[in-house]
């Protein structure tokens, strides 16, 4: 590996540098305190020597021409000696200043020291200061010298200049033996380690890569050893891989070719039952039953070895499903079980209905297989999953069995079993986003735990949702002046079907839930035939984009099932929601050529999409049909109204109670119940909605929550407790 500013070898040097010269940062700072303190001491000492020459003077006097020279040799202004409080002698310049600062060094703090060794450092001013000390030759005497604090300062900055290139050339040895220590214990077996392991990553079978055991004890080597034994484990883990791979793909051959000659011989063995030679009559029944074990477990291990199908997702209650399980298992297979649906038969599902009877029966067989008399189903909701527990009062499973429950061919409660049911059933629970967990077993029975998402909660019943054309799975995409490129689209009766005014309307407009709130809800069967020549259903996931802000407006469309988000993004990015379609609303009308904001699936949704120029023509035809057109654009009109004195003049709390009272009077205004609300937006949504940040909407409805006006409910719903408050809240 090439050398890099980047690389853990630079960034090692740098770190060790910077170590070094914070230690001798740390060092240097009671040095240079000390170093002023003993340059004061000094300056004591020889103050003192010069003070004495004062008392070997006649008459203790000295000519100004000594002292000057006195003075001059210690530094200072001035000179005074003090004896028991009295002074003795004393040397002065005429002309002296006064001392800008006084220092004390006996016996001076830590602290004081290193802040006066600093303040003198960085001092811009000529100071003078006065220095009092014991003397250091006599105990008995006390010292005080006037100087200037210049000369102390330049000695100093020679003295801070010096440790610096000590610090300097002592970091640059201390960094370059680290470094080389460094790199020799750590830094090249970690090199060496990374381009192994980039090696085996290209070229897993190549042992070149393979680094040789050092026998080091340390991390490194541990880490050495445990990369060897991984990479072995892997090379192992591909190598059976690849035999399995090409095992499965045999047995997958071999199984469609045995079906094949399994499916002769069953006609065979029907034959041979019509029979009426005794002993082949007698023969025929356990023939046939090992025909059948051979071709069921043939079906089954090519079903398995196929990737799950496209799921045809529908609405269907936990009742149904049940039933679909209970009538579809034959009588021979579930024996004398009794099947029975505890509670939550109501709950809403949103599944395949094939793959999960396909599930379900596995469960059921299962606990029959097992010797289990009764199987009781449980549904619960939480937090927007639906929990069904399969119970069944058998013997339970084999400790040993447990822990292979969910491996392909590794365990069955049959002894004809291929050992796949348990696979497939949690298989299929994945593919629908859910789970498929062994809850506990033990002699009083099983309990498997199916847990799957919950149909949302603005969804239609299961009756109100037409059967799909295709693979009617859900695919997210624009559906706009794009909406080939993504969605269900579901055909309806072409017009040219329609003979006659009585003629019906197609069945997918006649099971609408929401027709009377709709555009088409005045229209007669032949005017619908009309409409719906032109008309397509389209079905999206929830967060599918549908129209884009300024693209060109070609559809019109009306929401049939589920939640639209309308929005604007502004220039700096930030987003305004400009409302929420729910079923029955218009989307995309405009008298412009393009989109005037952009809108997204708030939940799974299903559309009515026209093309808007041949609409535009049966408005001239149908008039009745413009005329609903124009009521329902004076009723937005009055929303948007309404949402401009709700952003411009309410409060926080009033606009949050009023928002959750405006989506109860929509409700009621469709015949469904105005409590509790349903809120398929999040706590963003809102906010952007309202002109509020997240915090103050989850703020207000927390205190809402609190004093009692709501209460938080599953799926999304809010509970208006005490509604006449809430009203009183939202008019301020």
């Amino acid at each position: 590996m090439r050398f890099s500013f980047r690389s853990l070898s630079f960034r090692l040097l740098l770190l060790t540098i910077f170590f070094v010269m914070l230690a001798e940062v740390l060092i240097y700072t009671p040095s240079v305190a000390r170093f002023r303190l003993v340059y004061l001491t000094e300056k004591l000492d020889a103050a003192h020597l010069a003070a004495m020459a004062v008392n070997v003077a006649p008459d203790r006097m000295v000519s100004e021409e000594i002292t000057y020279e006195l003075l001059d040799h210690v530094g200072a202004w001035s000179i005074k000696v003090v004896r028991n409080g009295t002074p003795m002698e004393m040397l002065s310049r005429p002309l002296r200043p006064e001392p800008h600062v006084r220092y004390d060094i006996d016996d001076p703090g830590v602290v004081t020291l290193v802040i006066d060794a600093f303040d003198a450092l960085f001092q811009t001013r000529d100071r003078v200061m006065q220095i009092r000390g014991t003397a250091p030759k006599d105990a008995m005497a006390e010292v005080v010298v006037t100087l200037d604090e210049y000369p102390l300062r330049r000695e100093m900055y020679e003295y801070s200049w010096r440790i610096l290139n000590l610090s300097v050339v002592i970091s640059v040895i201390t960094a370059s033996l680290m470094f080389v220590a460094l790199r020799w214990m750590m830094v090249r077996p970690l090199e060496n380690l990374t381009r192994s392991l980039i090696a085996f990553r290209r070229a897993p079978e190549d042992r070149s890569s393979d680094l040789p055991d050092l026998g080091r004890r340390d991390e490194i080597g541990v880490a050495q050893r445990e990369m060897a034994a991984m990479k072995e484990g892997l090379r192992s883990a591909l190598r059976q891989r690849t035999r399995l791979a090409a095992l499965g793909t045999a047995v997958n051959k071999i199984s469609h070719d045995l079906r094949n000659m399994l499916s002769t011989a069953t006609l065979i063995s029907d034959r041979l039952v019509e029979s009426q030679d005794p002993e082949v009559r007698r023969i025929a029944p356990t023939l046939v039953r090992a025909i059948d074990r051979a071709a069921a477990l043939c079906s089954t291990t090519l079903n398995f070895t196929r990737e799950t199908p496209p799921l045809r997702l529908e609405p269907m209650t936990v009742g149904d499903l049940v039933r679909d399980a209970e009538a579809g298992l034959p009588a021979s297979e579930l024996g004398a079980l009794r099947v029975h649906l505890a509670e939550g038969g109501e709950l809403l599902l949103r599944v395949d209905r094939d793959q999960m009877f396909r599930a379900l029966s596995n469960l059921i067989g299962n606990a029959a297989a097992a010797g289990a008399g009764r199987v009781t189903l449980i549904a619960s909701r939480r937090d927007r999953r639906v929990v069904l527990d399969v119970v069944d009062d058998g013997p339970g499973i084999p400790a040993e069995g447990v822990g292979r429950l969910f491996q392909p061919f590794q365990f069955s409660g049959r002894k004809d079993g291929s050992g796949l049911g348990l696979t497939i059933a949690r298989d299929i629970a994945q593919a629908h986003g859910g789970r498929l967990t062994l809850d506990r077993t033990g002699p009083d029975g099983t309990v498997f735990r199916l847990e799957l998402p919950e149909a949302d909660a603005l969804a239609a019943p299961a009756a109100a949702w037409p059967a799909r054309d295709g693979d009617g799975s859900f695919r997210a995409g624009g559906v706009g002046s794009g909406f080939e490129r993504g969605g269900t689209i579901v055909e309806p009766v072409p017009a040219a079907e329609a003979t006659g005014v009585g003629a019906q309307m197609p069945e997918q407009c006649a099971q609408c839930t929401v027709r009377q709130f709709t555009v088409c809800a005045p229209l007669d069967g032949a005017e619908m035939q009309r409409l719906t020549g032109i008309h397509r259903f389209v079905e999206l996931e929830a967060g599918a984009p549908i129209t884009e802000e300024g693209q060109p407006a070609d559809h019109v469309f009306s929401v049939s099932i589920g939640a639209v988000r309308l929005y604007k993004l502004l220039s700096d990015g930030r987003r305004a929601v400009t409302g929420f379609l729910f079923p029955g609303d218009l989307l995309g009308l405009t008298s412009r050529d393009r989109y005037a904001c952009s809108s997204e699936a708030l939940t799974a949704v299903r559309l009515c999409r026209f093309p808007r120029r041949p609409l535009e023509s049966l408005f001239a035809e149908i008039p009745k049909l413009e005329r609903r057109l124009l009521a329902m654009a004076s009723n937005e009109l009055a929303a948007a109204q309404d949402q401009m004195v709700l952003l411009g003049r309410k409060t926080a709390t009033e606009k949050v109670a009023s928002f959750l009272l405006q989506l109860s009077r929509r409700q009621e205004a469709r015949h469904l119940p105005g409590d509790p609300v349903a809120l398929p937006m999040g706590r963003a949504d809102i906010a952007d909605y309202l002109g509020l940040t997240t915090e103050t909407v989850s703020r207000t409805i927390t205190q809402f929550k609190t004093t009692g006006l709501i209460s938080l409910q599953p799926q999304g719903r809010v509970a208006l407790r005490d509604r006449a408050a809430l009203e009183e809240c939202a008019e301020g």
